[in-house]
């Protein structure tokens, strides 16, 4: 399960249970200025082709650290309607994805 908590200058994204296993990791945060832009992932979004560490299952389960050229991500999904995509800058993501039950709640808070 994935816990996404604002606080007045960070989003942390606290990872429990099996969440931790599957994703290698169990706690991300970035400073809330880092923010680019927030929005609801595209159903054609997908990750990038290498994944270190972490776990993929086609459209069933995304986590983890994911690469591509000058970008390094991080996803947890199962490709639900309710995954929010943070583009981030000057951080050491360039993008992170993780279902939410919050995703509306999430993305006025952050506008």
């Amino acid at each position: 399960m994935i816990h996404v908590h604002l606080a007045t200058a960070t989003v942390d994204i606290e990872l429990t249970g099996w969440s931790r296993l599957w994703a290698f990791k169990c706690h991300l945060s970035f400073p809330r200025d880092a923010i680019h832009r927030v929005y609801r992932r595209p159903k054609e979004m997908r990750p990038p082709w290498f994944r270190l560490p972490g776990t993929y299952v086609p459209l069933i389960l995304a986590a983890g650290t994911y690469r591509a050229y000058q970008q390094k991500e991080f996803w947890y999904t199962r490709f639900t309607p309710d995954c929010l995509v943070f583009e981030l800058s000057n951080g050491p993501y360039t993008r992170v994805v993780v279902d939410t039950d919050r995703a509306g709640q999430l993305m006025a808070k952050l506008s």
